[in-house]
């Protein structure tokens, strides 16, 4: 049965009162049919929770098809802000329910080391960042800059070619970044890193929106993005993201996001893919066949984790275009490109690589 929490709950005396529901300052409710040997996993969201058009969208995504999968039984929180996550990784350890508590994002990891110490007996799986050296933890992340890095070489041939309706002379890409933080950071760069690999002379102009919620400022910052001559402007901004598709729509330009659920398909290029409901999936599923352990799984576009999409969207892309990017995912899925993880290190590794035919 699926339980939504509205709020966390301040003690186990509340939760012990109110087992039976979920409203107001109310707890997890069993399943009707629950039984003792049936699998129960346990969600906390990224702050904000659902709705994002993204990770966390995503990542629920995940919960609830492997739990129609294996019929498992969940419940899940939706953390308000981050100060949120330690206590309600503790209700859940301390219920003492569940199989499996799974954290949501890389925000969550000191809480979840904090926990997970405490709750030695308690199995967690944390997605979106590497957590290595506990007996009782599961990581599952992702390769980040080849989440964006075919994006970034789609863009690169795609600012060049005049055969697409809204492409300028300029040849200046944008990166609208959602928050100042490691992982959007990393993905930057991989998009980075796939433009200039393609097209070494691009400029790219990014900027930090600073919330994954603030579509009016993501907006300022891709029309601002449009008036200096970019023709494509990608982000990693989550409901930010809403923004620079507006402005997108309204300067007739292209946009690159990472969610399948909000491109536009009139001005959409393409969405950089990092499956995070594979992920979840993945951790759920090792519970149920008793092949969980810890440790860290990183995944790219080689696990067909990491991947562009431009399934049913309208922009016609030139064959020849679409040739040459995947003959540059082939070269990713051989191992014969390491892509940079820092903004910084990208000119110098963009002068060591060069595509060539």
């Amino acid at each position: 049965m699926k339980t939504k929490f509205k709020c966390f709950l301040i003690s186990m005396l509340i939760l012990a009162l109110f087992l039976t529901g979920c409203s107001g300052g109310s707890s997890p409710a069993e399943s009707e049919n629950s039984k003792e040997d049936e699998v129960k996993i346990a969600m906390v969201l990224g702050e904000g929770g659902l709705g994002d058009l993204g990770f966390n969208d995503e990542a629920f995504e995940g919960l609830e098809t492997a739990a129609e999968d294996f019929g498992v039984s969940f419940d899940y929180v939706e953390p308000k802000s981050v100060n949120d996550f330690e206590p309600q990784l503790r209700m859940f350890a301390e219920s003492g329910e569940y199989d499996l508590v799974i954290a949501v994002g890389a925000t969550q990891v000191d809480a979840v080391k904090l926990v997970a110490s405490e709750f030695t007996d308690q199995k967690f799986s944390i997605i979106d960042v590497v957590v290595e050296g506990y007996d009782n933890i599961h990581s599952s992340s992702a390769r980040n800059p080849e989440q964006h890095f075919l994006s970034g070489v789609l863009s690169g041939l795609v600012t060049l070619d005049d055969r697409l309706p809204y492409i300028n002379e300029e040849n200046i890409l944008a990166f609208a970044i959602s928050i100042d933080a490691p992982i959007p950071r990393e993905a930057a760069a991989g998009f980075m890193a796939g433009a200039k690999y393609v097209n070494p002379d691009v400029e790219i102009i990014y900027n930090f929106i600073g919330s994954y919620r603030d579509p009016e400022k993501a907006k300022e910052i891709a029309l601002t993005a449009f008036d200096r001559g970019a023709d494509i402007i990608t982000h990693n901004a989550g409901a930010s993201g809403l923004g620079v598709i507006e402005a997108a729509r309204e300067r007739e330009k292209y946009v690159i996001g990472t969610s399948r659920q909000s491109a536009d398909v009139d001005y959409s290029l393409a969405v950089s893919v990092k499956k995070t409901e594979q992920m979840v999936y993945n951790e759920v599923k090792s519970i149920v066949e008793g092949t969980w352990e810890p440790g860290a799984s990183v995944y790219g576009i080689a696990d067909n984790v990491c991947d562009y999409d431009i399934s049913g969207l309208k922009v016609e892309i030139p064959e020849d275009i679409i040739e040459i990017v995947e003959d540059i995912k082939q070269e990713i899925i051989d191992g014969k490109l390491e892509l940079p993880y820092r903004i910084e290190d990208v000119d110098e590794w963009a002068a060591k690589n060069q595509y060539k035919k």
